[in-house]
């Protein structure tokens, strides 16, 4: 089941794997991710799909966002 991004733990080391804009993952690469996450759709108009480079900078934010303060504790 996918989660949304909103919330999530983002471990220290992840690797991102991300599909295209309109098939998604191809079945191989689903089967081997541990987890799968989605953008909600903001409202009241949803998108369709978003742009991979756009998914990439919302999904890296929110990883970077997690482990701000952990560096800053550690620097």
């Amino acid at each position: 089941a996918e989660r949304s991004v909103h919330g999530f733990r983002w471990p220290r080391r992840a690797v991102l794997a991300l599909g295209h804009e309109q098939h998604g993952l191809s079945p191989g690469v689903r089967g081997v991710c541990q987890t799968l996450l989605r953008i909600p759709a903001p409202q009241p108009n949803p998108l369709d799909s978003l742009n991979v480079s756009v998914s990439a900078g919302i999904l890296l934010s929110h990883w970077s966002e997690d482990h701000e303060l952990e560096g800053a504790r550690q620097g």
